[in-house]
């Protein structure tokens, strides 16, 4: 057994895969540790670049996967996990983005503490965007009602909709003529410990209190609402997500989608979303009451 392993998915971006690795070993607190590099199918050389450097790194405990074609978000992630738990044994298991650097030095050791403390499936850190400012960790207190998954599914219908008739353009520039959106300056939340909420997919550590009952991400999502999914399966098999602030990470925020051109894009990111907003529905009504 060892004490945790890093499950880090790639498509493209080798060179965040690179400092990501780097920063793991340079920040990591125990010798007991692995990494899982998983390649999600990458459409340039990031696979070939980072098997060339962890060929170059001589070391046992970095391993490298590659997903013959791209499974998504939580299939790419999952294929890591089972690797992680079924070769390597290892208690821990941390799901992070390539783009993701470690900052704290204390990060097993707290690890550690917060599961025999507070016995959390899964635990989320205090996250750095990429203008060093705090970001969405914690993300939310509670989940989406019924009525606001409706209203969700409604919204990506629309956009949907509008995307295919070239007119999301317009609806946009109407939607900001109508509405200024507000932004919160109130930090407070991120200083705080918190339990029963949903945490940030590029950093989520899972303990052996989550693979008592479940085994990675909900399998059916391809990409969006993974985190959303994630919190309602632990509420309903009587599990608890952790946010602590005594973990910090910097994310530097890639995303991959950005590669399409903004039509393309479009399309991928609401038809996912929509796809995983009608799973999250579903398991709404089967699961989980509020």
């Amino acid at each position: 057994m060892i004490d945790i392993a890093f499950v880090v998915l790639q498509y493209g971006g080798y060179a965040d895969t690179k400092c990501c690795l780097d920063s793991i070993k340079k920040k990591i607190d125990t010798d007991s540790f692995a990494v899982v590099v998983v390649d999600n199918a990458s459409q340039d050389s990031a696979y070939q670049e980072i098997k060339s450097y962890i060929d170059s790194l001589h070391e046992e405990r970095f391993h490298l996967l590659r997903n013959e074609s791209n499974l998504g978000f939580a299939n790419g992630n999952n294929a890591g996990i089972t690797f992680a738990r079924e070769k390597l044994d290892a208690q821990f298991v941390a799901v992070i983005n390539n783009d993701i650097e470690l900052v704290s030095d204390n990060v097993y050791r707290t690890i550690k503490r917060k599961f025999l403390e507070k016995k959390f499936a899964v635990l989320g850190p205090l996250i750095l965007s990429g203008d060093g400012h705090y970001m969405t960790n914690p993300m939310a207190q509670r989940l989406f009602s019924m009525g606001e998954i409706d209203h969700e599914i409604q919204h990506s219908e629309r956009i949907l909709k509008l995307n295919e008739a070239h007119l999301l353009k317009a609806y946009n520039a109407y939607k900001k003529a109508r509405k200024k959106k507000k932004v919160s300056t109130d930090i407070s939340g991120f200083r705080t410990e918190q339990m029963d909420i949903k945490l940030h997919g590029c950093f989520l550590v899972m303990s052996p209190e989550f693979f008592k009952e479940l085994t990675g991400f909900n399998p059916r999502t391809f990409l969006y609402m993974e985190e959303d999914i994630l919190l309602l399966e632990l509420l309903s098999h009587g599990l608890h997500s952790l946010y602590t602030p005594e973990i910090c990470a910097f994310h530097k925020e890639g995303a991959t989608t950005a590669r399409a051109d903004k039509y393309d894009r479009i399309k991928l990111i609401y038809s996912n979303r929509l796809k995983s907003q009608r799973i999250y529905k579903e398991l709404l009504q089967g699961t989980y009451k509020f």
